[in-house]
Formats: C-alpha cells, sequence, structure tokens
C-alpha cells in the first residue's frame, strides 16, 4: 500500500518496490510506476487509482520514471557515496 493506495503484486514484485522506494519523489509517483508498469494496468485505470486524470497519470508515470533513471544513475556512479 502506497499512500493508502493498494497496489497488489507478487513478493518479488514488493521486494523490488520496496528496494525502489528511496528513487521516488513521493508516494503517488511510486504507485503510478508500479500500476503501470508492475501491474500492466493502462493509464485510465491508473488515473483512476490515483483519482487523477488520464494526462496527469501519464505525467506521474514519465516523472517517477525519469526520477528513478536519474537516481539509479546517481547510485551507479557513485555519487551517492
Amino acid at each position: 500500500m502506497f499512500g493508502g493506495i493498494s497496489v497488489g503484486r507478487s513478493g518479488s514484485a514488493q521486494l523490488v518496490a520496496e528496494q525502489a522506494a528511496g528513487f521516488f519523489r513521493g508516494d503517488e509517483d511510486r504507485a503510478a510506476v508500479l500500476l503501470h508498469h508492475a501491474e500492466g494496468r493502462p493509464l485510465v485505470e491508473v488515473g483512476l487509482a490515483l483519482d487523477l486524470s488520464t494526462d496527469a497519470a501519464a505525467l506521474r508515470v514519465s516523472a517517477g520514471c525519469e526520477t528513478a533513471k536519474w537516481s539509479l544513475t546517481k547510485v551507479n556512479s557513485g555519487a551517492g557515496n
């Protein structure tokens, strides 16, 4: 559950979600990415789950992916140490 949003997933997906928690700006970005990419839900459903328009859900997914990518690049380059 992220910020009151239930995101069902398998045990391995749960582990990935917990490990990746620090790579997102907030629970809503993380939930949007997980709903769309981990669960394969269309953006319309992501928007409904998060009480957002489809366009706003797409922006959350995009922003969440970019933030996670930047965070992972920073960690992999050793900048986080």
